[in-house]
């Protein structure tokens, strides 16, 4: 796994294989925003089996594909404090590497996000959008105005999209915009991307402009 630094105060995570990166992220991840860990400390045998039985939407229970379901993941910094700490106990092995990468970051608060190797464009946006709603207030005040543009019918779509995909309610604002934002599985909320192109379109701009800022010294 490689770990470099995309933008300020964002941190990249870049996985070789889909198993590498979603069993590094699996409990950082649903740590910070399963409707069913959320907060709590867990095992990885507790999460499967919980997993294997209350499979994301769509998905046959049964079967453990967590790590080939989920492209990206995303999670704040101080959500490693308590596998920092020792609370996840043990940890697996990719854990480990993970967190020994981390380790050598200099900031206390940054933002992680990672995806695989040779993972899309819109993984990749998707993934710095959490990041930039995270790390830069005026991002994040730009983009809740555009948002509250949003119909209300593309509205309960999404939200119903973001539940059957076992997102907690807690980081459904940030979900939205994230989706918004790349326009990635839009389609798969019943979304057709034409008909939210206003708010995808308003979204990108204010992204570029602080991707190029961010990029090129805070200079716009």
């Amino acid at each position: 796994m490689k770990l470099e630094e995309t933008s300020e105060g964002i941190w990249h995570a870049i996985g070789n294989t889909a198993k590498e990166l979603g069993m590094s992220f699996l409990r950082p991840q649903e740590h910070y925003e399963s409707p069913k860990f959320r907060g709590k400390i867990f095992s990885f045998d507790e999460f499967r089996e919980w997993w294997i039985r209350n499979p994301p939407k769509g998905i046959k229970p049964g079967r453990f594909i967590y790590c080939n379901y989920y492209e990206g993941f995303n999670v704040p910094s101080h959500i490693l404090n308590p596998f920092f700490e020792g609370k996840f106990d043990p940890l697996s092995d990719e854990e480990k590497r993970l967190l020994e990468k981390v380790s050598k970051i200099d900031n206390e608060k940054f933002y992680l996000i990672g995806t695989r190797k040779n993972g899309s464009h819109e993984d990749i946006k998707h993934e710095l959008g959490h990041g930039f709603y995270y790390t830069d207030p005026e991002y994040r005040k730009k983009v809740q105005a555009i948002m509250r543009k949003l119909d209300t019918e593309s509205r309960k779509k999404i939200d119903k999209y973001l539940q059957d995909r076992d997102y907690h309610p807690s980081v459904f604002s940030d979900e939205r915009q994230a989706y918004f934002l790349a326009g990635d599985n839009l389609k798969d909320a019943g979304i057709k991307l034409k008909e939210v192109l206003p708010v995808h379109l308003a979204l990108n701009e204010v992204y570029q402009k602080v991707l190029f800022a961010k990029n090129n010294g805070g200079k716009k």
